[in-house]
């Protein structure tokens, strides 16, 4: 997962070269699923609902210090992260993922596909095992 979405990228773009301050969580970042690939413009519009499904909160401090990978830098979470159990019915197929700045509405920071999509059925929990969850920018 790579691909930062236009609000990030226009938000960075406004820091580094106007002056324009980005306002970033400073408690940790949320992850979600979506069930197609994110767009950069719209991102979370298929973000799954219902049945039990929550963005995850991840904590400062949950991601490797920046590493050489290829052609750029990686970060990877350090901790598994798992979602809530699916509660009362499918949440259906998951084949994107998406980090942002709050627990619901928000800001879209990145987005990326999943390596692995699946069907999460009533029971499954989803999760990112430590290491699972590569952030790279080249």
């Amino acid at each position: 997962m790579s691909a930062m979405t236009n609000y990030f990228e226009s938000g960075i773009l406004n820091q580094v070269f106007r002056g324009i301050s980005l306002t970033l969580p400073s408690t940790g970042v949320f992850i979600g699923l979506t069930s197609d690939s994110p767009s950069e413009s719209a991102p979370a519009d298929n973000e799954l609902s219902g049945n039990g499904y929550a963005r995850v909160h991840v904590p400062t401090g949950n991601f490797t210090a920046p590493s050489a990978d290829g052609n750029g830098h990686k970060v990877e979470n350090n901790t598994a992260i798992d979602f809530p159990t699916a509660t009362g019915g499918n949440w259906g197929y998951a084949s994107g993922v998406i980090i942002t700045d709050a627990s619901s509405g928000g800001n879209v920071l990145m987005k990326g596909d999943l390596t692995t999509p699946r069907n999460i059925l009533e029971g499954d929990t989803f999760r990112f095992s430590t290491n699972d969850l590569d952030v790279k920018f080249d």
